[in-house]
């Protein structure tokens, strides 16, 4: 675990967050979508279920990491030069 990291953080950058985020939503929606059409996809709705879950995980992370970027370059002056830890 790398040391400063939350341990609910499932990407490294905002970026991969957003964009698994999206495929769980799509595939979640889809798979709900069509488990409601047919009748007797019980299990089909169980992991729609569970796609949405993690869908909202990686965005939720993905969303937290954005926002401490935001306000990491924000704190920054024009004129500092030092990297970020």
């Amino acid at each position: 675990m790398a040391v400063g990291r939350p341990w609910w953080q499932t990407t490294k950058t905002a970026r991969a967050g957003f964009v698994l985020g999206g495929f769980w939503a799509i595939l979640g929606l889809a798979g709900l979508l069509g488990a409601l059409g047919a009748r007797g996809q019980v299990t089909m709705r169980v992991i729609a279920v569970i796609w949405l879950v993690l869908a909202v995980g990686y965005l939720a992370s993905a969303a937290a990491l954005a926002r401490g970027e935001r306000s990491r370059s924000a704190a920054r002056t024009p004129g500092d030069d030092r990297a970020d830890p």
